[in-house]
């Protein structure tokens, strides 16, 4: 089924044309990330997470839990190698193992996929700050006033900043009664597995706190009735690969 078909599926089923399922559409922005210098002053731009970059990490990453490492904190320097070894296929002898290839890992492109991974999982917005034109561009809404304390505390109220990948896979019925201008983006709600999310109301500050139990150290707050929001992250980079075992 191509996208035209899915789309006269939605229309006749009550659907919006600017919903979700046709982000194929949307124009990104790449976004550029940077790491601090050892000067502690200046910025260096981080390599770009390209797919030939991801295959190596990737690569790096099977290796060493080959090796029962789950996680290898980073080094600190961008210059910094980790050394692995890979499984040519070839037996170095007959009747052998097979050969191991050495090679090496540079710690800026590790860090450009870790810096991605975690945006895409934790990148949140509240919802209402961003819509989406009837060109179906996204954003700023120079109207968003913030949230309510009431609505500040459902999880629906959050939505990641990323191309979609849930809400496409809703029944149409269920999409239609979303707000095409609004609710385009995945509610952190949606979010596997449930109560990855931790939604806190801070009173003596006024502020909605939303923490990430996927990624320890990520933390996005929201002030209650004003357009004042951001994030933040500070930890390892490690994942919590425990976490469906401790809810």
């Amino acid at each position: 089924e191509n996208v035209g078909d899915k789309k006269d599926t939605a229309l006749n089923g009550g659907g919006e044309p600017t919903i979700a399922e046709f982000f194929e559409s949307l124009k990104t922005v790449p976004k550029k990330s940077f790491r601090l210098g050892p000067d502690g002053v200046s910025w260096a731009l981080l390599p770009a997470a390209t797919d030939e970059v991801k295959g190596k990490v990737k690569e790096w990453e099977e290796a060493m839990r080959s090796k029962g490492r789950v996680f290898t904190p980073l080094a600190g320097d961008p210059a910094f190698k980790y050394e692995y070894t890979t499984k040519t296929g070839a037996p170095a002898a007959e009747g052998g193992e097979p050969a191991e290839e050495p090679k090496d890992l540079q710690e800026d492109l590790r860090l450009a996929c870790m810096v991605e991974e975690i945006d895409k999982a934790c990148s949140v917005v509240p919802v209402g700050a961003f819509i989406l034109s009837s060109s179906q561009a996204v954003m700023v809404n120079p109207y968003y006033r913030g949230l309510s304390l009431s609505s500040g505390l459902k999880l629906d109220s959050y939505l990641h900043l990323r191309k979609p990948e849930v809400l496409p896979t809703l029944p149409i019925s269920d999409r239609a009664l979303l707000q095409k201008s609004s609710q385009f983006l995945d509610p952190v709600s949606h979010d596997v597995p449930k109560g990855s999310w931790s939604l806190k109301h801070d009173p003596p500050n006024n502020l909605l706190v939303l923490r990430s139990l996927l990624y320890p150290g990520y933390v996005h707050f929201s002030t209650v009735g004003s357009p004042l929001y951001g994030s933040a992250y500070h930890g390892t980079g490690a994942r919590n690969y425990d976490l469906p075992f401790m809810l």
